[in-house]
């Protein structure tokens, strides 16, 4: 019907050992070949009658002694010839093609110890990433176009985000499982002197009325004093402030103080050059009722700062009108920050100047600062670190003023 010659029948003795074998391994044969070799055909057929573009298709083959192949076939039309082909070459890659690589399981798949889990890809390809913001605070490395599918995740940022984890020890006030300390049975809080002139920690909290007992361990090979009251008569060094003295390397002293009021309370060594070192500490009270601080008397309030480049808090709620003593621990072992609070925008603008913007500069790791601010405005108020890229990288912090 469409002009296509019809298949027919026959029998081809082929000469040759090579082409005999292709024969009886049911490969398709050109007629040409047949031609050339001067097969003869039976059936109807001769091999000269054969066009040169069609294919014989054998059905049947046997080897002869004499290294003759006798074939029974049919010959194809030279249209088909292409679509033949295809399909030879295409059963070929199925028999001699590699099992694939997934990136996703193949249903079944199972990973080894892991009972019906799915096994992934030993090296995924590697996604283009998106380009980092301008404000990243660290570079992080991102796939290349050209860029092998084996190609190994992009490290982390140099900085995380991770919040900083509570310092250890026992509970504070306010936490699970804290017991508060009594005259008769107070509560222990161990603090360690050390050869780098400072205290660690250098910030306690205890609960209003509560009775510590301080036990002081001298880590270091220098002899240290402790002395612990109010801020002011601690700083001062005055004689009257309880006080242990000639602590002496790889011994162990206590003092037990009761903190009646809500402070500011502070600890100092004034052992020669060691308060002016920065061997100091604050005790943060926890107050049994809220209040308001004033410049006379003004409420602590503790903010840390890390190597994670951030505050913690990030946040302090202020009541209008009232005086904070902000007290700085720097808690990071690499950094050094520095802490300014005032008016938002102008602290946005790194403008301290000592009197509307007020600053605590160079808090060196493991060392602690304070500064006394007065929010005698209506806002809005915020915090901030201006060491190169701190800002940029996100460490600031707001001011909530809460009538």
């Amino acid at each position: 019907m469409c002009g296509l010659r019809p298949s027919v029948s026959l029998r081809v003795v082929i000469t040759g050992p090579a082409r005999a074998a292709g024969a009886i391994a049911g490969a398709f044969i050109p007629a040409e070949e047949i031609l050339a070799r001067h097969a003869v055909a039976s059936g109807g057929t001769s091999a000269t009658s054969l066009d040169a573009g069609e294919m014989i298709s054998p059905v049947h083959a046997t080897m002869t002694p004499e290294g003759k192949a006798t074939m029974w076939g049919r010959v194809l039309p030279q249209r088909l010839r292409i679509g033949a082909a295809a399909l030879v070459v295409a059963l070929a890659a199925c028999t001699s093609a590699s099992a694939p690589s997934w990136s996703f399981p193949p249903p079944g798949a199972q990973v080894a110890g892991v009972p019906g889990s799915a096994a992934p890809s030993a090296a995924p390809s590697a996604a283009p990433s998106a380009a980092p913001s301008a404000s990243a605070s660290a570079a992080v490395a991102s796939a290349s176009p050209a860029a092998s599918p084996s190609a190994a995740p992009s490290p982390s940022p140099a900085l995380s985000a991770s919040p900083t984890p509570r310092p250890p020890g026992p509970p504070d006030p306010g936490e699970p499982g804290f017991v508060a300390g009594t005259k008769a049975n107070p509560r222990i809080i161990k603090i360690a002197v050390t050869d780098l002139l400072l205290f660690e920690p250098n910030v306690v909290s205890v609960q209003q009325g509560e009775t510590i007992t301080f036990r002081i361990n001298n880590t270091g090979q220098a002899t240290h004093e402790f002395k612990v009251g109010p801020m002011a008569d601690v700083f001062d060094d005055n004689p009257s402030t309880p006080e242990v003295a000639n602590i002496t390397p790889a011994s162990t002293k206590t003092l037990t103080y009761t903190f009646t009021g809500t402070g500011p309370y502070a600890f100092a060594c004034h052992a020669p050059g060691h308060y002016e070192n920065g061997m100091y500490g604050f005790v943060n009270v926890i107050p049994t009722t809220p209040w308001i601080g004033t410049v006379g008397h003004p409420r602590m309030v503790v903010i840390r700062m890390d190597d994670h480049l951030e505050f913690v808090p990030s946040e302090v709620s202020v009541t209008p009108g009232e005086t904070i003593l902000f007290v700085l621990p720097n808690v990071g072992t690499s950094l050094t920050h520095e802490f300014q609070v005032g008016p938002a925008d102008r602290v946005a603008l790194d403008q301290a100047d000592g009197q509307i913007v007020v600053e605590a500069d160079k808090i060196e790791p493991l060392h602690v600062e304070y500064l006394t601010y007065t929010f005698g405005g209506v806002g809005p108020y915020a915090f901030a670190c201006h060491e190169p890229g701190h800002y940029e990288a996100g460490m600031k912090g707001v001011i909530d003023l809460t009538p």
